[in-house]
């Protein structure tokens, strides 16, 4: 986060970015200066009374600080920080930055052009190009599971697909070959960071026997989800029994994708529905399938 001072004809404007653009023009607004932030630049200029105070704790920030031109502006620091500071691994970013001799918001921006596509004007893909391809022999790929991952570890798996993963190997039985339906059933490995992913169906192995690389598999995932699950709004207080009974996973018409630790039940009463939240621990505080019971009520919004 970077905190914005900026003082323009007696009047002043604190704030801390990123933020969403309306709240952004709601703090301009309410300092009384009557520049939207399009035009309030990030150099001072003594001669038009105008001074600006960039202060950050984090090196990533205070990196973009020391980069900025006399022609950047604040809306454009604010998106740039929306996106780069939500990166998980930001140690990758900041070193492209670091050994890069980029002196602009805009040569910031073209350094990672090919991984966020509000970077690019034009839609950029990381893709294998055949040459003279005699056809594309495709195969239905039901997504059994999709697992996040650092860039970094993203990065080693994609130069190294036959190496053993401990992940491939806890997941095995969900990737297999449909003969009767004659498709794959994979699991998706993607980005956290950049977004990219990969198709992988194990057959068995503790590699990616068989994979395919997906430009854009975070926001393909992402979209599915949105337009897929159902809003839920958790009731409280939560309540905490042991041993509770008829309460079996035959019940289950949910299992989160982390684990089996988690799983919505449905309870049936009269013509009415239930559904709760179930979370298995032990007396010790770590995770089992069964000395307590945590659940919340469960209301589905949509």
């Amino acid at each position: 986060m970077i905190n914005v001072n900026i003082r323009y004809k007696g009047k002043e404007l604190s704030t801390i970015i990123p933020k969403r653009r309306q709240e952004l023009a709601e703090d301009i607004k309410k300092s009384g200066i009557n520049l939207p932030a399009e035009k309030l630049k990030l150099r001072n200029n003594a001669n038009d009374q105008y001074l600006v105070g960039l202060y950050t704790n984090n090196p990533l920030d205070d990196l973009i600080i020391d980069r900025l031109c006399k022609n950047d502006n604040l809306f454009e620091l604010n998106n740039l920080c929306e996106i780069l500071d939500n990166v998980a691994d930001h140690d990758v970013i900041f070193k492209t930055i670091l050994y890069s001799d980029a002196r602009c918001i805009n040569g910031i921006k073209k350094l990672f052009a090919d991984h966020f596509m509000e970077f690019s004007d034009k839609l950029v893909l990381n893709t294998n190009l055949e040459e003279k391809p005699v056809s594309f022999d495709v195969k239905k790929c039901v997504i059994e599971k999709a697992i996040a991952v650092t860039h970094k570890n993203f990065e080693h798996i994609s130069r190294f697909p036959f190496m053993n993963v401990a992940f491939i190997e806890r997941n095995k039985d969900f990737m297999y070959y449909d003969n009767k339906e004659n498709m794959y059933h994979c699991i998706l490995l993607y980005d956290i960071d950049f977004g990219d992913g990969i198709v992988i169906e194990s057959e068995g192995s503790s590699y990616t026997r068989y994979a395919q690389y997906v430009p854009q598999a975070k926001n393909i995932y992402e979209q599915f989800l949105d337009s897929h699950l159902n809003e839920i709004r958790l009731c409280c207080p939560i309540a905490i029994y042991r041993h509770i009974k008829d309460y079996s996973k035959d019940n289950c018409i949910l299992v989160f994708h982390d684990s089996e630790r988690y799983f919505l039940c449905e309870k049936k009463s009269g013509k009415m529905k239930q559904y709760e939240l179930h979370f298995f621990v032990n007396a010790d505080g770590g995770l089992s399938d069964g000395d307590a019971d945590v659940y919340v009520s469960i209301h589905f919004i949509n």
